[in-house]
Formats: structure tokens, C-alpha cells, sequence
């Protein structure tokens, strides 16, 4: 029996979610040699995407409200990936960050465009490891993204419903 890999687990989540939502015409997947990348045809976009997961989460209250927080670790390696090889200039880059808690049962999706995951990320020469914080308030409509190179006071917030991102 073949061993399935954690990235293939969640690789297989998000492409779960773009064929079993609204999409009324086919997707087009492009498969490639990195289990971490796929390139997909959707609708009249085509887009390039960097699948990382994380499998552990964080409960905090503040101020009586309630977040789940997620941290997304780089290696350098990968961040040279994204930097050196990754982009294609007639796709849509994005970064999909899968963050799920320990028992899977909760699952949700921060979708970042290459540069917004880079201003998080930054090129600090003395980090060698590099990190994506998905800090996600119980209720809202955002998530709020930050990392090694951008404070949680100045993170970038996207929508928690990202299905505008891919047009559904």
C-alpha cells in the first residue's frame, strides 16, 4: 500500500473545495513535478498556485473575543522556490495556506497573491526560517495575515471568504 504524503492531503482538500463549489464549467489542473504546486485553468483565469499546509493551531481570547491562530513555517528552500522559480507572468500567483486543527476537523483556507505572502515573509538575510501567521476572530469576515517580516499591528486582512478570489 502506498504511503500518502501530508501536502497530498492537503493538496487534495483545497482541490476538493474548487470542484465541488459553483463552478458550472470544467477546471483544468496542470499536474507538475512539486506535489506543493498546482496550475489550474478557471473560468477565464488561469492561475499558479503554492499549496503550504499547517496542522496546528492556537486558541487565545482578547478583549472577550475569540481567535484561532496559525503558524505557517517557510525553510529557506521554499522561500527560494517562491522567489526564484515559482512565478509565472501570465498566471495568477497565489499562495494557498491550508490551516486545519489537530483533528481536521475544522479546515480553512487563507489565499495570499505572491507579493502580500513576500511582504509577510520578507528577505531578512539573518532568519533562516521564515513564517505566515493566519490569525482568524470567531465570526468575522477577515483573517489577518502577518509573519516574519510584518507585525500582527500592520497585517494584511483579506477576506475569509475567498470565493470572489476564484470568481464562484
Amino acid at each position: 500500500m502506498a504511503r500518502i504524503n501530508k501536502i497530498d492531503f492537503f493538496t487534495g482538500v483545497f482541490l476538493s473545495y474548487l470542484v465541488s463549489n459553483k463552478v458550472k464549467e470544467p477546471t483544468l489542473f496542470d499536474a507538475v513535478d512539486k506535489s506543493k504546486v498546482i496550475k489550474f485553468s478557471l473560468r477565464d483565469n488561469d492561475y499558479n498556485a503554492y499549496i503550504k499546509y499547517v496542522s496546528k493551531s492556537k486558541k487565545s481570547t482578547q478583549g472577550g473575543k475569540t481567535y484561532t491562530k496559525w503558524d505557517v513555517i517557510f525553510t529557506e528552500k521554499e522561500k527560494d522556490f517562491l522567489t526564484d522559480s515559482f512565478i509565472e507572468t501570465d498566471k495568477n500567483n497565489v499562495v494557498v495556506l491550508v490551516c486545519a486543527n489537530e483533528n481536521f476537523k475544522d479546515t480553512y483556507f487563507a489565499v495570499l497573491d505572491v507579493a502580500e505572502a513576500f511582504r509577510c515573509l520578507g528577505n531578512d538575510e539573518i532568519n533562516k526560517q521564515y513564517r505566515i501567521s493566519v490569525k482568524r476572530q470567531k465570526g468575522s469576515k477577515y483573517v489577518d495575515c502577518y509573519g516574519t517580516a510584518l507585525s500582527d499591528e500592520k497585517a494584511i486582512q483579506i477576506k475569509y471568504n475567498f470565493d470572489e478570489i476564484f470568481g464562484f
